[in-house]
């Protein structure tokens, strides 16, 4: 989190170049600013997970994606966690881009302003420059009406980009991007097949039928790539337990998935 002082400093610095100290202060800044007046908090880490990755940080961990990064909070946790990770962050939308490159969050952080999916290519993004952290991958009626922005937006298969960046494998794959999840995850079957991803950490909304079946199929892939599964609750990580699609309410739920390889990690977090 940027200081006052750390800000004072970025202003003297505007002064040097085109404009006023206030126009570059306000074009850097606003969507700063923008983001946190929003109140909306969509990667906001729990304390359930917060207790998880305390577990895991008695682990090595080199390598973690955080796709749909958000505001950066859940990086900004890892960061702190595992002191000697990279965290390679994937965030679409244009303005909370310039949120995340404003943090200057580590060294380690490597931002990507494009996202991942199950293939190579580029789509339409429509996002409310209002409350920035909510976008659609999708054309359509803008929910809550009002006019959203749109642009461009680049897109690569998990595997393509592990190639391009010589990535050999990922301790931790963090998805939260919706509904995409699954899309994203599709990208990287070589890595899957392979037995190359060791933890994948999923935040899913549900509220309707539809988005059961969509979290059953992840669910069943990962299975089929030999992952033991659980939800992450106050209680606790229960591998053994299958996962009951019919009974969870409506709303946020995060899942943990570990490769069956890693045993150590399975019975570390079962604890």
């Amino acid at each position: 989190m940027t200081t006052l002082q750390e800000a004072g400093a970025n202003m003297n610095q505007a002064a040097q170049q085109d404009g006023t100290i206030f126009d570059n202060f306000v074009a850097r800044w606003a969507p700063f600013l923008k983001i946190r007046r929003s109140g909306l908090k969509c990667q906001s880490v729990s304390s359930e997970e917060l207790n998880l990755l305390d577990k895991i940080a008695q682990l090595e961990v080199h390598t973690i994606l955080d796709v749909g990064a958000n505001d950066g909070e859940y990086a900004a946790v890892c960061l702190n966690k595992f002191t000697m990770a990279k965290i390679h962050s994937f965030e679409v939308n244009p303005l909370l881009n310039k949120y995340l490159s404003a943090r200057s969050l580590s060294d380690r952080f490597i931002l990507n302003e494009f996202g991942l999916s199950n293939k190579d290519g580029s789509r339409l993004l429509e996002y409310d420059p209002i409350y920035p952290q909510a976008s659609l991958l999708i054309h359509g009626n803008v929910p809550r009406g009002g006019k959203w922005e749109k642009t461009i937006v680049k897109e690569l298969s998990g595997d393509a980009y592990c190639e391009k960046n010589s990535i050999k494998s990922i301790d931790i794959l963090n998805l939260n991007t919706g509904h995409e999840n699954n899309l994203v995850l599709e990208g990287f079957q070589g890595k899957l097949a392979a037995g190359d991803i060791h933890i994948v950490q999923l935040k899913y909304y549900l509220s309707t039928s539809n988005h059961s079946d969509s979290l059953r199929k992840i669910v069943d892939a990962l299975s089929k790539h030999d992952f033991a599964l659980s939800t992450i609750s106050n209680r606790c990580i229960n591998f053994e337990q299958p996962i009951n699609y019919n009974s969870l309410p409506n709303g946020i739920h995060t899942f943990i998935a570990v490769h069956k390889s890693r045993e150590k990690t399975i019975a570390l977090l079962g604890k």
